[in-house]
């Protein structure tokens, strides 16, 4: 089964490719820690380097190279709540304060991730995942 990071996560790595005005001034390395409570699966992680306007942004389970210098921050959520944070139905701080979000390094940078969510259509796209899978589930029936 798809987890919602690993559908999500290239949708954004397009955005981010596609659009790259909407990482401004953003510099960050940030490690995304996704889990499954009680599927029984391994966590996905994913890296999303942002280097303002200097480098295209590269977001991949790749582990990228020759981040010295940028600000980084770990951040551990899971698959579900990762889906509603992008859609914008959860806040970061709504997030980090209620423990659906943690966060290890920079928690500036998780803030600041957020915008980037909301300015690439995070809302937008992730309703037509959530409308394009629920029409898969109704005609499986």
């Amino acid at each position: 089964m798809s987890t919602n990071a690993a559908t999500i996560f290239p949708i954004v790595a397009k955005t981010l490719r596609d659009e790259p005005r909407v990482v401004k001034k953003l510099r960050g390395h940030f490690q995304f820690i996704v889990t499954r409570p009680g599927s029984g699966t391994d966590d996905e992680i994913w890296y999303l380097c942002v280097d303002g306007q200097n480098r295209p942004p590269h977001l991949s389970q790749d582990p990228v190279k020759n981040t010295k210098g940028v600000p980084l921050v770990v951040i551990h959520i899971t698959d579900k709540d990762l889906l509603a944070w992008v859609a914008g139905k959860v806040s970061t701080m709504r997030g980090i304060v209620g423990g659906r979000i943690k966060t290890i390094g920079d928690v500036n940078l998780a803030f600041e991730i957020e915008d980037v969510f909301r300015e690439a259509g995070g809302i937008r796209k992730t309703r037509e995942y959530l409308n394009t899978r629920r029409e898969k589930k109704t005609t499986k029936l």
